[in-house]
Parts: C-alpha cells; structure tokens; sequence
C-alpha cells in the first residue's frame, strides 16, 4: 500500500489519494456560449467553460450552479 508521506505535492498533483470528481458546465444564451478566464494553475490564463471540482456529497446539479 502506498502511503500519503511518500508522496511529494507534485505527485499528489498529479495522482491524488482520493478520486476527484468534476463538473463543466456549458451556457448558451443568444448563440453565444460563456467562457472564463483562468485565474490558477493548471492553465492559468487560458480560455475555459465555468465548471470545477464536486465537494464530498455534493450533487452535480448544485456544482454546476455554483460554478
């Protein structure tokens, strides 16, 4: 078994302990659709779809509408 010590923040990164579920979400309003602005790593900068990680127990449906 691997322990969570033997880990560096980069591999943690990269392989979490725990499984991480996202959400995206896609907003079409008067044929155009919603972008925003990274502001964090990864991909600071770049243009994206609002969306982000689900807190634990929460539903999708609430995720999406906080993004």
């Amino acid at each position: 078994m691997v322990n969570k010590k033997d880990f560096t923040p980069f591999d943690l990164r990269r392989y979490p302990i725990v499984p991480l579920i996202g959400v995206g979400v896609l907003l079409i309003r008067n044929n155009s659709l919603l972008l925003v602005k990274r502001k964090f790593n990864p991909d600071a900068g770049y243009w994206s779809i609002p969306g982000g990680h689900l807190d634990l127990g929460e539903r999708v449906q609430v995720a999406a509408e906080r993004e």
